[in-house]
This record gives C-alpha cells, sequence and structure tokens, in this order.
C-alpha cells in the first residue's frame, strides 16, 4: 500500500521528505533512493522492450525488503560497474539543476575518490585490511590531514554499503575500517572582531565589499555557506517577524534565525541582499577585508597532517574563511549564554554534540564565562545578615 504525504511536507526539489517530527521520514526517503536507484539501473542494463511490469516490480520488491529473490536476469556488478554507473547517476543528477551545489560537489567527491583509489583496478574482495592500511599510509605522505583521510575511508565505506544493499556482493571485511577523525581548533571572530569587518570602509559595490556583506550575513545567520550565499529575499525573509527561514539544510530540516541588526543594515545599504559571490572568491576575498580590518594578531592551532601531530601558527585574517562564519555564530551565542538547544535551532545542527563542535571558545573566554555565574557570589539574604552583624 502507497504512503501518502501531504503536499506541505513534501521537498519538491530533493523529491524527499522534509524532517517531520512523528513520521520516519528517513526510512521513507531511503526507501524512495533505493527505488529511484533500482529504476536507473534497470534503465541502464536493459532494453526498454525487456521491462515487463512483472519484471520491475521483482526488482523494486528486493530492493525495498518486500521480497528475498532477486530477479534471475540481474547480474552483480563488478566494483569498477558499480562505481562507474553510481558516477554517472550522480552525474545526470546534476545536470539542469540551477544552483544545486550540493549535487555537483557530491559528483566532484564521487569522482576524486574513485581518482584515489584506482576504482578500475579494484574489485569487492580488495578492500582488506592490507588495502587499507597501504590506502591511510599513501594518503598521510601526500600528505592529508587525519580528518581528510577518514573522511576518504569513509567514502569508501559508503560505496561497499550500496554495493552490499544492493546484492552485488557479499564481502564485509571492511566494516570493520576505523574512520578517524580529531577535533581541530579554527578560529572564530568574536563580535568585537565582527563589528571591526562592519566598520572597515570600503568602496562600496565593489567585490570586497560585496564579499564583506555576505560574509556577515553568514556570520549572523549561521547558516552553511551553500545557504547564506543563495537566500532569496522574497522567499527567505519575514521581516514581518524580524526573521530569516531556510527549508533547505544539510539535515533536511528548517531553520529560523532571527534577523540581527547588521544583517538589516545590509539590506537596506543594498536595497536587498547583497550581489552573489562564488564561494571560492568569497574565501579569497574576505582574508583581504579582514587584514584591512585589522585582525591580524597571531592564531596557533594543532591538527595531524601526515601522520604528524602539527602546530599551525598564522594570522588570524589568513585563516577567516566561508566557515568561520558559521562557527562565529555558534560560538557568540554560546558566550551569550543562550541555551545550545535554542542555537540548535538556529544552525541547523541535529545534535547538541555537533553543535558544540562549533563552539570554538578558548580558554579565557570560557573563564569569562564562567566568572558571570552565580555560584562564586554569597547567596544574597546571608551577604545581607553578615552586614548587619557588623
Amino acid at each position: 500500500m502507497g504512503i501518502l504525504i501531504p503536499k506541505a511536507l513534501w521537498n519538491k526539489n530533493k523529491e524527499r521528505i522534509k524532517a517531520t517530527k512523528n513520521l520516519p521520514f528517513r526510512e521513507y526517503n531511503d526507501n524512495l533512493k533505493k527505488a529511484e536507484d533500482t529504476i536507473l539501473d534497470l534503465l541502464r542494463d536493459n532494453a526498454v522492450q525487456d521491462l515487463t511490469n512483472a519484471r520491475i516490480k521483482k526488482e523494486l520488491d528486493y530492493a525495498l525488503g518486500r521480497s528475498t529473490k532477486k530477479s534471475d536476469k540481474v547480474r552483480k556488478k563488478t566494483f569498477y560497474e558499480f562505481y562507474k554507473d553510481e558516477l554517472e547517476k550522480l552525474k545526470l543528477a546534476q545536470l539542469g539543476v540551477e544552483g544545486h551545489d550540493n549535487r555537483r560537489r557530491a559528483y566532484q567527491k564521487y569522482r576524486d575518490i574513485g581518482n584515489k583509489i584506482n576504482a578500475s583496478r579494484m574489485d569487492w574482495e580488495d578492500f582488506d585490511w592490507e588495502w587499507h592500511d597501504d590506502f591511510v599510509q599513501r594518503m598521510e605522505a601526500v600528505p592529508y590531514s587525519l580528518n581528510y583521510v577518514g573522511k576518504l575511508v569513509g567514502y569508501v565505506k559508503a560505496i561497499l554499503r550500496k554495493g552490499l544493499r544492493y546484492g552485488h556482493h557479499n564481502f564485509r571485511i571492511w566494516e570493520d575500517f576505523p574512520v578517524r577523525g580529531e577535533e581541530v581548533d579554527f578560529p572564530y571572530l568574536n563580535e568585537e572582531q565582527i563589528l571591526a569587518i562592519y566598520n572597515q570602509e570600503l568602496p562600496q559595490d565593489g567585490h570586497l565589499d560585496k564579499a564583506r556583506d555576505n560574509f556577515l550575513i553568514g556570520c549572523w545567520l549561521g547558516m552553511r555557506v551553500g545557504n547564506y550565499t543563495r537566500l532569496d529575499g522574497e522567499k527567505n525573509f519575514d521581516w514581518s517577524n524580524k526573521e530569516v527561514q531556510v527549508g533547505m539544510n544539510k539535515n533536511g530540516g528548517r531553520l529560523v534565525v532571527p534577523i540581527h541588526w547588521m544583517v538589516e543594515e545590509i539590506w537596506q545599504k543594498n536595497g536587498g541582499l547583497p550581489k552573489k559571490i562564488s564561494d571560492q572568491r568569497l574565501n579569497e576575498y574576505i582574508k583581504i577585508v579582514a587584514e584591512k580590518a585589522g585582525l591580524t594578531d597571531l592564531y596557533t592551532y594543532t591538527r595531524t597532517i601526515g601522520g604528524t601531530q602539527q602546530s599551525i601558527t598564522g594570522r588570524l585574517c589568513d585563516m577567516v574563511c566561508t566557515h568561520t562564519a558559521r562557527r562565529s555564530l555558534c560560538t557568540n551565542l554560546y558566550l551569550n549564554d543562550v541555551p545550545v538547544r535554542t542555537i540548535m535551532a538556529c544552525s541547523g545542527h541535529s545534535s547538541e554534540r555537533q553543535c558544540l563542535k562549533y563552539v570554538k571558545a578558548d580558554f579565557l573566554d570560557l573563564l569569562k564565562k564562567a566568572k558571570k555565574l552565580p555560584v562564586w557570589e554569597k547567596p544574597k539574604e546571608e551577604a545581607e545578615e553578615t552586614e548587619q552583624e557588623l
């Protein structure tokens, strides 16, 4: 029996169900993806005249777990055949979809991992512990960071998991491959530093001015760069309630963020949202703006690169990027005693653990926050009694 979904809960762009309470949307969306992939596989591997309704139903029943018997005409694919088909799906998915950077990035990511693992020479059984150790060693020798190598292993596991799910192999050693990572204290900008960027004099409507305005909107909306640089003034800004509403975050949920006075003034200056700018140019230009605003203090963080932990020191302005904006909102709200659950409503994080990864307050910031707590002061009644005794 089919499932009826109210129109308001359907994401037209993604052709998926929106994140919704009291509805197993992840399970439904996963089944939609399985059905979509199954149909594409059938169309790619067979002549249209061979695809009878009965055969299509049999394949869909198998993919969705309604049957344990797969169609006899479907053969198992080698790893490289499966990888090429998945890559082609992603390539087709990104075509004709304006502004869909997520699909474009997914295609580029898939293509990149194929090059790194020499996909054309691999089959399912090749992904054993010997392969894993050699792959990690090669990636560390580049040298790539621990987090990036961990992501690459995670991407490989995702491909293997999907191949297993669709019955192309039954090889499972890879399931125990660790996806390693570490917390890295990348910088954020405090309110004073953000204000310095806002007050920096720049030629109006020039490329630096556009970059500054887009970046500051990110600092006070806290969205991923793919969201805040593609906002629609008419659709997303609700001026009667002074809030920005976006229903397209990474987890499929809906973000609602109050409009900061700085965002309002940028709107008034530009007669709407500032002109769009590519992520690459924004990252390049905002470093120049930050330097002009005097954010040149040295900043040091540690990360593991090439298998060795390294301390990296540089000017703060040279480390400012689009993701700094998101870290800045989460951290500044946290330091202003905003509850984590409220920060999550603004940032779109699905768990407190993920949200707190974006809180980059240093020891002195946290100490100042701790000093504000009433626990250090004598209770008011006891303090008054002490004064009376004196």
